[in-house]
């Protein structure tokens, strides 16, 4: 099962036909044809038709209960009403007096990219599909990857291909007279505004709100296929599985060389929960360079080693029978877990002065480092304040050109909308923003959905609403949901600080493949057309150059974009 579809809105005849020809060959069907609206999709994409105004709804859709949300959707009378109503992976479209609507849901996965055809506009999952069947040609807008490169974080309305734009979260186009209009229709903003008092309220609600949410999502699925590393996050959503009754399946990574091996870790919380788990060995021998998973998509981001991770997941999934992968991609980034000061700065700004001194010394527990050392950082700070320093800035191995002539991105909407807000709620918008890129480029989402539950609007609310020293009280890092889940997980696991990752194998990657790397980075299209620093390149890549862990990360990220750029340079 995957979440395909396009839509084509105000489009001819001719356009349509064409395009339903195209869609039936790829395994899609007209799911809906209106008067101004054409739907192709995968048939076991779930649909809604609405009642109270011509429009429909795909995608899964839950009622705030977490029990399914088709009823009350489709009695909305105005489509910017339904995320206070309903929450989940879904594309509005209406047709209102106000024009023609396409809303996107606030969390995913429901990607959605656009265009604007000769005659009317097309919506897809994915810019290859709606190149493909709308018979658009889209090229590289250079400049947008240079910046995209730069500010890797960031997440613009603007894509590396020239004609396509993507409706981001929470917004809604609204389309009349040949133009269309971007409406900001959620933001963190009023949850940022409500704080969570005590800390045992905060953790008893995030705790309520992650089972009723990851409720909703098991039931949606029979045989979920989880990545289990053993860590925080993953190891709160299995609990959360497990307590919804899901069938579902643990797979886990074992790393090999200096990459922390969490199998140990994972083995114990699924005897734990009483659940079955497989170890997989992932091979950075059969990691393809010259390969973009990302090629469908309009932005290159997509690493190359996770084509060897999708690939033992599909496997893994085929063997169990799997309709989903489940994830804890994303608990970082919504239990708040910052390495900064920005805590200590919103004790600093409420005035309480004690209070600030306690998470001062939690900041430098979590950081290692001295409570002075935080304290006169976060003063500092307090009065050189940056509107854009949520995106870090990332010129290693970029030219000159790209450096200094690359304007810094526009603030994300939600980040505009939380402008007065406190640092540390400010960063903790931007964590959750910068998840976004890492939930597409997976290869074995042509199989079956992603799902990444830590990331349902009712979770990401309730966290938000929950102040920045709350997640590091005690000197630990996302202190409320470890909390949360006391009672459902082994000490030991709620008591980890640390995590694994696949540095290693990104630096075997790198050393195995330095001059295929030398070839694509000198010699390609990055290089051709001036984005790159190809001295500082050549320099690194030398045989007698080690490569630091950071650098070997940062060359191959320039090595998958440059994958990304081919694929769409033909």
């Amino acid at each position: 099962m995957s979440r395909r579809y396009v839509a084509l809105i105000e489009a001819p005849a001719a356009v349509i036909e064409k395009a339903i020809a195209k869609g039936v060959a790829k395994g899609m069907s007209c799911v809906c044809r209106l008067p101004w609206l054409t739907l192709i999709a995968d048939r076991d994409l779930q649909m809604t038709r609405l009642e109270a105004t011509p429009g429909v709804i795909v995608g899964e859709l839950f009622r705030r209960s977490g029990a399914d949300g088709r009823s009350a959707a489709e009695r909305i009378a105005v489509l910017n009403e339904l995320p206070d109503v309903c929450w989940g992976a879904y594309i509005g479209f209406v047709h209102s007096p106000q024009g023609l609507s396409i809303l996107r849901g606030v969390s995913g996965p429901n990607p959605c990219y656009f265009t604007r055809l000769e005659e009317g506009w097309g919506f897809a999952s994915d810019a290859a599909l709606l190149s493909q069947t709308t018979g658009q040609s889209f090229v590289v807008d250079w400049q947008a990857l240079g910046a995209l490169l730069l500010y890797r974080e960031s997440r613009p309305e603007q894509t590396c291909l020239a004609e396509v734009r993507e409706l981001l979260p929470g917004t809604m186009a609204v389309i009349s007279a040949d133009r269309v209009d971007i409406r900001t229709i959620w933001t963190p903003e009023p949850y940022i505004a409500a704080p969570v008092g005590a800390f045992d309220t905060a953790s008893d609600r995030l705790h309520n709100v992650i089972l009723r949410s990851i409720a909703a999502w098991a039931e949606r699925f029979e045989r979920p296929l989880l990545e289990l590393s053993g860590g925080l996050d993953s190891s709160i959503v299995a609990a959360a599985l497990a307590e919804a009754g899901s069938r579902f399946h643990c797979l886990s990574y074992k790393a090999s060389g200096a990459d922390l091996d969490e199998t140990d870790y994972a083995r114990r919380v699924a005897d734990y929960l009483g659940k079955s788990l497989e170890v997989v060995f992932p091979d950075s021998s059969a990691v393809r360079l010259e390969v973009s998973a990302a090629a469908h998509l309009p932005r290159p981001h997509a690493r190359s080693f996770i084509q060897e991770t999708d690939r033992l997941s599909w496997n893994a999934a085929r063997r169990i029978g799997a309709d989903a992968f489940f994830t804890g991609n994303g608990g970082d980034n919504v239990f708040c877990f910052l390495s900064s000061v920005a805590p200590v700065r919103d004790r600093l700004r409420s005035r309480h002065l004690v209070a600030a001194w306690k998470t001062a010394a939690d900041i430098a527990q979590v950081c290692e480092v001295g409570r002075w050392e935080v304290l006169i950082k976060s003063v500092r700070r307090s009065f050189h304040r940056s509107a854009y320093s949520e995106w870090h800035w990332t010129p290693d191995f970029l030219s000159r050109d790209v450096v200094t002539g690359t304007a810094r991105p526009l603030p994300h909407p939600w980040l505009a909308a939380c402008d007065r807000s406190d640092p540390g709620s400010r960063a903790h918008v931007a964590a959750i923003l910068r998840i976004q890129n890492y939930l597409e480029g997976h290869a074995r989402l042509a199989h079956a959905p992603l799902i990444a539950p830590l990331l349902s609007q009712p979770i990401i609310e309730t966290c938000l609403s929950i102040p920045s020293w709350h997640w590091c009280a005690g000197g630990r890092n996302r202190a409320v949901a470890r909390a949360a889940f006391a009672d459902h997980l082994p000490k030991d696991i709620l008591e980890r600080q640390g995590k694994g990752s696949f540095a290693g194998m990104i630096s075997r990657i790198l050393e195995s493949r330095k001059n295929q790397v030398r070839a694509m980075l000198l010699h390609g299209l990055l290089a051709e057309n001036g984005l790159l620093d190809r001295a500082s390149i050549d320099q690194q890549l030398r045989p007698e150059s080690p490569v630091s862990g950071r650098s070997a990360g940062r060359i191959l990220g320039l090595v998958d974009a440059e994958a990304w750029a081919r694929s769409w340079a033909g």
